[in-house]
């Protein structure tokens, strides 16, 4: 970081061991307060991300890549045609030969630990089918609704239901449509919170 940054540890949450191995006895104030200083970056910093993106530029810059400023998250080469996106730590690449490829990881791994799908199956958690042949791509989640029923303690339904509720047939010739939906009484806030997380 250009501009260091201080923070204080309440001393009883530190254990004896890291105590006596940095001799904080010593540093401890009035308060039961340790003080340190900041000067790289840190677990849940705010401009951890910030930190962390400015550091890829530094490193990534030399050989060629750069970010597109008109869409977050898009980089680019300056020469060769490929292109790739990133997503905390999930690359996405679209390059059109193995050299361009290779020229990719091998920037990467000046400074990173990397590992490589070269069939592009799983990216931010999704489950990617390619289908080059007819030019498409199935995005799946794999598991994802048999897990949310057991969360939820929803039962398996007889027969498929695509909606959340019953389709409401539109009343033709009338400007307005009023939707036809019981009220129910306002939620308490465990119950609001259960509803947002199945949403």
């Amino acid at each position: 970081m250009s501009i260091y940054e201080c923070m204080k540890i309440p001393f009883r949450w530190m254990l004896e061991v890291i105590r006596l191995q940095y001799n904080l006895y010593s540093l401890v104030d009035d308060n039961g307060y340790v003080y340190c200083e900041v000067r790289k970056g840190m677990y849940g910093l705010r401009q951890a991300a910030r930190l962390a993106f400015d550091n890829l530029v530094i490193n990534l810059e030399p050989d060629g890549y750069y970010p597109v400023r008109e869409c977050p998250g898009l980089w680019k080469h300056t020469i060769r045609p490929t292109v790739f996106s990133l997503c905390v730590d999930d690359f996405g690449v679209k390059y059109h030969s193995k050299d361009d490829l290779i020229h990719l990881l091998q920037t990467l791994r000046k400074h990173y630990q990397c590992t490589i799908d070269e069939e592009g199956k799983n990216y931010l958690g999704l489950t990617l089918s390619w289908n080059y042949a007819d030019r498409y791509v199935d995005v799946l989640m794999p598991g994802y609704v048999r897990a949310a029923r057991q969360r939820f303690k929803h039962p398996q339904p007889k027969r498929p239901q695509f909606s959340p509720h019953p389709w409401q047939p539109p009343t033709y010739g009338q400007p307005i449509q009023y939707a036809d939906h019981p009220v129910s009484p306002p939620l308490n806030k465990s119950d609001s919170t259960y509803i947002q997380s199945i949403n």
